[in-house]
């Protein structure tokens, strides 16, 4: 069905039992920052033990929330259905506010991901270099800029990611074909602002991406057609951006932070291993 996203119709590079994962934090003006004691939640039944992984990985000794989404997805919902949710699904523990969690299996566009936590829509920063990477693949110039590829997604090179943006044509263009790669991946609603909207920003960067839109898509990354050198090289981060999904072995995954006026955002994606 060429209607569908294409990594609905086609996955044939992510590892097994990997999941997508959507991190995101808006610390107010004034607040502590840094997050000390991350929650985790699995899904029952296939997902528990990846959440029990992760929390081993990390050292982590908070209790585990769980949730149940049998029969909790979006086709029940658009069929007719509304069905709750499973009365055995529980949290287990109370988020802070402005924390929020998002886990989704790779290559699998239809299913729902867990969310825990609030989360309003934020400015994505330097996770969308991610799909900025994808669009210099998909027209032709992968091999050509696969050094600046390199530096955008490893160092969170902003220079590097211009010239990812001005070599996708004009400001239209360039947000057009940024756009195209989160719609493949899923991401039906997300827009890329086509000039500079806050001085001293890159357009691209201003986007705002929700975090449910965000998992989608990066669960849906490795699936996509020219997406081997991307996640590659969310796999070589260097000393200094090696944070949150950081710390688990095997991860492939991008940050991105910056400065609002609500407060400061942290947030990433990424990709980690289910074995």
């Amino acid at each position: 069905d060429e209607g569908q996203p294409e990594a609905q119709r086609r996955c044939d590079a992510h590892p097994p039992a990997a999941v997508a994962v959507g991190l995101q934090r808006l610390v107010p003006r004034g607040a502590e920052r840094g997050i000390e004691r991350p929650r985790f939640v699995g899904i029952h039944t296939g997902g528990i033990w990846v959440a029990e992984a992760l929390l081993r990985e990390l050292g982590n000794q908070e209790p585990l929330g769980t949730l149940d989404v049998s029969f909790y997805r979006d086709d029940f919902t658009r069929s007719g259905l509304h069905p709750p949710l499973e009365p055995f699904s529980q949290q287990a523990f109370d988020m802070p506010g402005g924390h929020r969690v998002h886990v989704e299996q790779v290559g699998n566009p239809g299913g729902v991901p867990v969310v825990v936590g609030d989360a309003p829509p934020l400015v994505a920063w330097s996770t969308i270099k991610v799909p900025l990477a994808l669009a210099v693949v998909r027209a032709g110039d992968g091999e050509r800029l696969s050094t600046d590829i390199t530096s955008a997604l490893t160092a969170s090179d902003n220079e590097a990611a211009a010239r990812l943006w001005e070599s996708l044509g004009d400001g239209a263009s360039a947000s057009g074909a940024v756009e195209e790669q989160l719609r493949r991946g899923g991401d039906r609603r997300t827009g890329v602002p086509s000039r500079v909207v806050v001085e001293g920003y890159s357009p691209f960067g201003q986007a705002t991406w929700r975090l449910t839109d965000q998992t989608r898509m990066t669960s849906a990354l490795p699936c996509l057609s020219g997406s081997r050198p991307v996640t590659t090289a969310m796999g070589q981060v260097v000393d200094g951006q090696r944070w949150g999904l950081g710390g688990i072995a095997g991860a492939r995954y991008k940050g991105g932070w910056g400065s609002t006026p609500e407060g400061y955002v942290v947030r990433q994606l990424g990709i980690v291993p289910g074995e």
